[in-house]
């Protein structure tokens, strides 16, 4: 391996850690590489067990978490986009680091995935009643480079528009138990809970976040390097090299020759 090479492979390596670092910062461990194919790895799996769960009564669900008040908060929202959100907020509490107003990471954790249970169903409610709104909203915060800011774009707009959908109170803290219950139970070899102190918190199972992200980076999004010898010809138009030769009598660099009078 030349040392062209090598630095390359250095820089990549950085640019894989930068931007993952950037993602986990701005928004979520879940907006991470590992963090993604995590969620999208499992999300089927957990959309099935919602699926289950939202479908039975309230006295024979699978677990008494999805209480009625929530199941009218839910409503509507399709199930794959709860689970998506439920599975992202979970990883994402998975990784929050305390702070000293921490009043309890339990509920903390709780309040970061009903966070993200609520985004989805706001979303589902503008896309479906406030279309246009929606896509005004997706314009302003696309340039945004975290969360909050995006979220502080949404909330403008939304106070332009004469709407106020945020939920209140318990709401968050109860959709985020009920989320983190559907992950353990429709999870278990993935999502388990840990204690910190007294408090029981989101974890990832041993060895199931997933491996090799960095190389899959790598191949796909490989840094040039010089080569030290020129290309082959190129000879006929299905022929998939992408580097041909000057015709014969053009200029230099290929530029065509001027006309002679």
């Amino acid at each position: 391996m030349s040392d062209l090479t090598r630095a390359a492979e250095r820089q990549n390596v950085r640019r894989y850690t930068k931007n993952t670092q950037r993602m986990r910062k701005s928004f979520g461990a879940a907006s991470g590489a590992e963090g993604h194919a995590l969620v999208q790895r499992h999300v089927d799996r957990l959309t099935e067990w919602i699926r289950a769960d939202r479908a039975n009564a309230p006295s024979i669900r699978q677990r008494r978490s999805l209480t009625i008040e929530l199941a009218e908060l839910l409503r509507d929202t399709p199930n794959e986009d709860l689970a998506q959100a439920a599975l992202a907020g979970v990883v994402n509490a998975t990784r929050r680091p305390p702070r000293d107003d921490d009043k309890g990471l339990g509920r903390i954790a709780k309040e970061i995935i009903g966070a993200e249970i609520e985004r989805a169903v706001r979303q589902h409610y503008l896309q479906t009643e406030h279309p246009k709104l929606f896509k005004k909203i997706q314009r302003a915060a696309a340039h945004k480079a975290t969360l909050s800011e995006r979220l502080k774009v949404e909330r403008k707009k939304l106070r332009e528009a004469g709407l106020k959908i945020a939920w209140k109170g318990e709401q968050r803290p109860l959709a985020g138990n009920w989320g983190f219950d559907a992950c353990r139970q429709a999870l278990p070899d993935v999502i388990v809970e840990r204690l910190e102190g007294r408090d029981r918190v989101p974890a990832i199972a041993p060895g199931a976040w997933p491996t090799g992200m960095m190389q899959r980076f790598l191949e796909n999004h490989p840094i040039a390097v010089p080569v030290y010898r020129p290309p082959e010809s190129w000879t006929a138009f299905d022929d998939r090299r992408r580097h041909a030769r000057p015709p014969a009598g053009a200029g230099e660099l290929g530029r065509r020759p001027p006309d002679r009078h």
